[in-house]
């Protein structure tokens, strides 16, 4: 056997040593996490545990995750023949068992086919059906942000915000709020909101979400998109100007002033109040004292009449 990362050594082992105590399927949940990743960087790990993948999901265990990297190992050809047949088998399997991240990956297998050999058809509308769903009422935050993301691609695939429906310019917004991929395509959005305006008042309010989007675009971790983002707001002469901070050089002489007097101010309330509570003290324990004469000549008194 071809040599594979120490701990997916170990996590074959264990898998091994599950499969022949007949362990539940519970028992394969953490190995099966463990190795997942592995499988799909390295095609000798997929030909170390693709087989024992297999044989997990072939006693019943409900393991959407084992059944997503089955069904990308089948796709690609990775660690096991090319099958089509089997990639769609496996994935589908996942999405019965409510898995996320495979339904994610569906979505994208109906964008672009490829290594599937004809045997699912393109299909954009049934993919933008998958990614609403999940960024809606996903339960796993990557997965929710990732298809937050990629609704909002297709959404605004060749249109404008003038010519969208109310409730997919709201689908916009809501996944706006859901995704943490905005940057990486501030530049289009700013184009979907921009296009098809009359107005050439770029820094008036028609256009103030689609400067948003630039500003917001010029902090994108991707060059060609801060570039992007940056030449327009250039040529709509509509770049944020920089906030200047303050220094005590810029205040004004009534303002350095009242600045310096401040600690003065603080003293003369602290040295204040000290004084008062020394003297609320002070006049309490005269009127302890006084109440405890008072006491002790009442007792005497009544003592004498006795």
């Amino acid at each position: 056997m071809e040599a594979v990362p120490s701990d997916v050594a170990y996590n074959r082992d264990l898998i091994l040593s599950l499969l022949r105590a007949n362990s539940s399927a519970d028992s394969f949940i953490q190995p099966v996490m463990m190795t997942t990743a592995r499988i799909s960087q390295n095609a000798n790990s997929a030909k170390c545990l693709l087989p024992l993948y297999e044989e997990i999901v072939g006693r019943g265990a409900a393991i959407g995750e084992a059944h997503l990297a089955i069904a990308d190992c089948y796709k690609r050809g990775h660690g096991a023949p090319h099958d089509p047949e089997k990639a769609l088998y496996h994935i589908r399997e996942a999405i019965s068992l409510d898995h996320e991240p495979a339904k994610w990956f569906y979505g994208h297998w109906l964008l672009n086919n490829d290594g599937l050999s004809g045997k699912l058809a393109v299909d954009a509308e049934a993919a933008l059906k998958i990614f609403r769903e999940l960024a809606n009422s996903g339960k796993d935050p990557s997965t929710v942000s990732l298809a937050a993301a990629d609704a909002i691609k297709l959404i605004i695939a060749g249109k404008t915000a003038q010519n969208s429906s109310s409730a997919e310019l709201a689908d916009i917004d809501r996944f706006c709020m859901r995704t943490d991929w905005l940057r990486g395509m501030s530049f289009s959005l700013a184009r979907f909101y921009s296009d098809g305006i009359e107005s050439k008042d770029f820094n008036g309010p028609e256009f103030s979400k689609a400067r948003k989007f630039l500003v917001d675009g010029l902090n994108s971790g991707r060059e060609d998109e801060r570039q992007k983002c940056m030449s327009l707001l250039e040529k709509w002469n509509a770049l944020p100007t920089e906030t200047k901070l303050t220094t005590f050089s810029d205040l004004t002489l009534t303002e350095k002033t009242t600045l310096a007097s401040i600690p003065i101010i603080l003293a003369f309330w602290s040295i204040v109040g000290l004084s008062l509570l020394a003297l609320v003290t002070a006049i309490s324990a005269w009127a302890a004292l006084v109440i405890a004469c008072v006491a002790a000549a009442i007792w005497v008194i009544r003592l004498f009449k006795r």
